[in-house]
């Protein structure tokens, strides 16, 4: 009874009571929250949220990265957008090394909800290659 419960959780499919004496006990949740938790699970499988950010957070728009011989080289982030097949709007960072014309560059795709913030780990290790970098926020995520 509701006299004898000290605490409810309530969960996805179960609720767990806890009583006044100290005894727990498992109670199934009704149908109607059991079925909107299991189309909320699904949501977040098929179409997890979006990621969200700052721009500010993509970096500063110019920075030095350290090489292996103990200089730096100045390098920049340009942040620009093209239009896809879909007319739809892709915001894009590109890191280079200042002054450079003409170097390999690594087109970096993110993950399932997500956004270009996910190549950040790998930008200052290919700029001491001197590789550039190219990150999209692909349709529906990030920025984009």
């Amino acid at each position: 009874s509701d006299a004898d419960e000290a605490h409810v959780s309530k969960g996805f499919a179960f609720d767990r009571v806890v009583r006044k004496d100290g005894t727990v006990s498992w109670e199934a949740a009704t149908p109607r929250r059991a079925k909107a938790a299991w189309r909320a699970v699904v949501r977040l499988v098929i179409r997890p949220p979006r990621a969200s950010y700052a721009v500010d957070e993509l970096g500063p728009l110019s920075f030095d990265v350290p090489l292996l011989d103990k200089t730096t080289v100045q390098c920049v982030r340009s942040d620009f957008t093209v239009q896809s097949d879909e007319k739809k709007a892709l915001k894009c960072s590109l890191w280079s090394r200042a002054f450079s014309t003409e170097a390999p560059c690594v087109l970096y795709l993110h993950g399932n909800a997500s956004c270009r913030m996910e190549a950040l780990p790998h930008v200052a290790p290919l700029l001491m290659l001197g590789i550039k970098v190219c990150a999209v926020d692909t349709t529906g995520s990030g920025s984009s």
